[in-house]
């Protein structure tokens, strides 16, 4: 069996992160972390809810690395309406296909070159790939920026690029040049 290179590198320490920029990360992890605890729990044990959710922005920004991409709390409604509404539609449409007489799929993979940068926007981008309609994040080339991506039909390729638009400005970035335009990403069975 032949040896498998992995691509996973370790981010570099963040030793050279200031005080603000960290406070700043432990402040958005707590609120992120808030916001789930009352989803989960409505609303109740806000003591316990308070306490953890400082704990955890408290270990995020211990972790976080020196090259981070704060996200912007503004734009996190936007994404959640978005990836709610994705996720919801990647439910209904395997359903769908289950569910159907004659199963209707012709699965492939296609590479998409990616446009946002390594870190925190990258691996959300390939998490959140496999949440897609009918997509799965199945390989990801770090040093050219190549996500191979499994696919049920050629369509579900449209979603990808709309995803990392959304990403993009959740972290306020813009996308480097050369990065694939929505229905692009080279198909192949």
């Amino acid at each position: 069996m032949p040896e498998r290179k992995t691509d996973i590198q370790s981010p570099p320490h963040s030793a050279t992160l200031d005080r603000g920029a960290r406070l700043a990360w432990a402040l958005r992890v707590a609120l992120a972390l808030l916001v789930v605890w009352v989803a989960l729990n409505g609303g109740q044990a806000w003591p316990t809810g308070i306490a953890l959710s400082l704990a955890g922005g408290a270990a995020g920004a211990w972790l976080v690395p020196a090259d981070h991409h704060p996200w912007k709390v503004s734009r996190l409604p936007q994404f959640f309406a978005f990836f709610l509404r994705e996720s919801l539609l990647g439910g209904l449409d395997v359903a769908r296909r289950a569910l159907r007489l004659k199963v209707d799929v012709a699965p492939c993979f296609f590479i998409y070159p990616l446009g946002l940068p390594a870190g925190q926007p990258r691996t959300l981008m390939v998490c959140l790939v496999s949440l897609l309609p009918g997509t799965l994040s199945a390989d990801l080339d770090t040093g050219r920026g190549l996500l191979l991506v499994h696919a049920l039909a050629p369509e579900a390729a449209a979603t990808v690029p709309a995803l990392e638009l959304r990403v993009a400005a959740l972290f306020g970035l813009e996308l480097q040049a050369g990065t694939a335009q929505p229905g692009e990403g080279r198909a192949f069975r």
